[in-house]
């Protein structure tokens, strides 16, 4: 069970970073959006990172 806790931590910490960047940017806080937040909080696509850190 810990396994599962340890998982829902780690994913709710991306979900905060994911909103917090749709709140900073005032944008709309549709599905589209936090995907793509939450692929940025993730660091699993650093392309992807890179192209929205040279955006901002």
């Amino acid at each position: 069970m810990t396994g599962h806790a340890d998982e829902h931590e780690r994913t709710m910490a991306f979900c905060k970073i994911a909103l917090g960047q749709i709140k900073a940017l005032h944008q709309p806080a549709t599905p589209r959006n936090y995907e793509i937040w939450y692929a940025y909080a993730t660091g699993y696509h650093p392309s992807l990172n890179q192209k929205i850190n040279e955006l901002l």
